[in-house]
Formats: C-alpha cells, structure tokens, sequence
C-alpha cells in the first residue's frame, strides 16, 4: 500500500513538472516570436519612414548656397 501511494506522488510530480516545463516552453516560444514581430514590424515602419524621406529629399530643390558646397 506505501509503495502505490509513493508510486502516486512520484507519478503526480512528474506530472506537475512535465506541464510547468510544456508551459515555460509554450510561454519561450511565445515571447520569442513577439519579439521577432515587433522587431520586424519596426523595421518594416522604419523602411516606410526612409523611403518617405527619400522621396522627399529627392524631390526638394538643390541649395547653391555659397556657405554650403
């Protein structure tokens, strides 16, 4: 009888271990890929951003400023 409510417990904790483990991985992949999507839709803004400059500096007149080559 102690050696099935030994068998219990030891069975219960692995269990318990087995899903904080599933959840510490889950919760891992979880935080890596919004870190992935943040970063890539910061460049994606910051691209936007530099070719919106681009186009307006392309498009601005020239300075002939004696002070300014």
């Amino acid at each position: 009888m102690a050696d099935e409510v030994l068998f219990r417990r030891f069975m219960a904790r692995q269990a318990a271990s087995q899903t904080l483990a599933a959840q510490r991985t889950e919760w891992y992949a979880r935080s890596v890929r919004l870190y992935v999507l943040w970063w890539f839709w910061l460049s994606m803004v910051a691209a936007f951003i530099g070719f919106v400059w681009f186009l307006v500096a392309a498009d601005a007149e020239p300075s002939y400023s004696p002070y300014f080559p």
